[in-house]
């Protein structure tokens, strides 16, 4: 299994996973020309994407939907209580390209989908894991805090991409955000900090996971520098070594990341 993320932050979001038999796409948040030449970069047609999958209705995360559902067809997976909400911001989906789902799994080819609820100040946001054979990717951004729920689901991973999204101290001093915008970034239904994301990094670490991607890092609450030194310092104050035994990466808003790929045997 491959995974590469495409784009990560406010202003886009998409990450491909593919096996031998499929490729995904889990959000569609950019332009169609932007998203085609990234794609590309990542030496990845956009005719052979099989599915495209939803977190969730917000636009950067559904922006480039409608022309791309338009110019390759392909079949939208999101949640039921969603569908209407995209419907609204990308009205030109042929309905032959809808699929519904509500929280049982689903395969596109050989990759098993599991949804699971986050908690985020949309209609219905989601969390997800993709399995093929012994390999597991797991996806959870756009969540105000990790719900046991949300780590029984996310145990068992390879590989975990994970919101860092802002640091505390930063969003708080930010003169340029009001306060209910930042009472919503640090509510239960917003964001997760660097400080939350080390917290449930190390639980997973702990639990077997050893590769994470840290994902939705603010570009005016927080620096890549600060994410990885949080997640880090909590790593080794928990015994973990670091490029040794547990791997930390970066996603980014304007360049593809790194390419992870996982051991289906």
């Amino acid at each position: 299994m491959r995974v590469i993320n495409i784009a990560s932050g406010s202003k886009g979001n998409c990450t491909i996973i593919a096996t031998n038999n499929a490729t995904i796409m889990l959000d569609c948040g950019l332009g169609i020309r932007e998203l085609i030449s990234r794609l590309s970069e990542a030496g990845i047609n956009a005719e052979d994407i099989d599915a495209i999958v939803i977190t969730h209705e917000h636009s950067d995360h559904i922006k480039g939907l409608n022309s791309f559902t338009r110019k390759f067809k392909k079949p939208v997976y999101a949640h039921k209580q969603v569908w209407p909400y995209i419907e609204k911001y990308a009205s030109d989906i042929n309905n032959s390209c809808e699929r519904y789902f509500e929280s049982l799994p689903f395969y596109v080819k050989d990759v098993l989908i599991t949804p699971f609820a986050v908690s985020h100040d949309s209609k219905n946001c989601q969390g997800y894991t993709f399995e093929c054979k012994k390999a597991k990717f797991s996806y959870a951004t756009d969540l105000g805090f990790v719900s046991g729920e949300n780590m029984a689901h996310l145990m068992g991973s390879k590989l975990v991409f994970i919101e860092s999204n802002h640091d505390e101290k930063m969003l708080i001093d930010n003169p340029l955000y009001p306060p209910v915008l930042k009472a919503r970034i640090r509510g239960n239904s917003g964001h997760l900090s660097n400080k939350q994301c080390a917290e449930a990094v190390v639980s997973l670490a702990g639990s077997g996971t050893r590769y994470f991607a840290l994902c939705h890092l603010s570009e005016h609450n927080n620096t890549p520098e600060l994410a990885f030194g949080v997640v880090a310092n909590a790593l080794t104050n928990s015994g973990f070594q670091v490029e040794k035994n547990v791997f930390l990466r970066l996603t980014y808003q304007h360049k593809i990341g790194n390419n992870f790929y996982l051991k289906e045997d």
